[in-house]
């Protein structure tokens, strides 16, 4: 599409992702694997709506490290968490 911007261009606006992240007896040692795919999209994509489950030791990381800014959330289980969240605009 001619004079069409890609939601990458501008920082996601409009974007939204869907993830289903590891968790529970699939986590064995992924948490940082998790992690770091929020902090990346939450980083290319800062103003893209982000819709994960996530380990609760990743929903802890996010509240902790300020780098996101949770709309909502809910506990999913014992250890996990659905977040609907977005990245910090610059």
């Amino acid at each position: 599409l001619r004079g069409a911007t890609s939601p990458s261009a501008e920082g996601g606006r409009g974007l939204l992702v869907v993830g289903n992240l590891p968790w529970g007896g699939s986590l064995a040692g992924k948490e940082e694997d998790a992690a770091g795919i929020v902090r990346c999209l939450a980083k290319e994509f800062p103003l893209a709506t982000l819709c994960l489950i996530v380990p609760e030791v990743v929903r802890q990381e996010c509240l902790d490290a300020g780098s996101v800014h949770i709309l909502r959330e809910a506990p999913v289980g014992k250890k996990a968490a659905l977040l609907v969240l977005r990245g910090q605009a610059p």
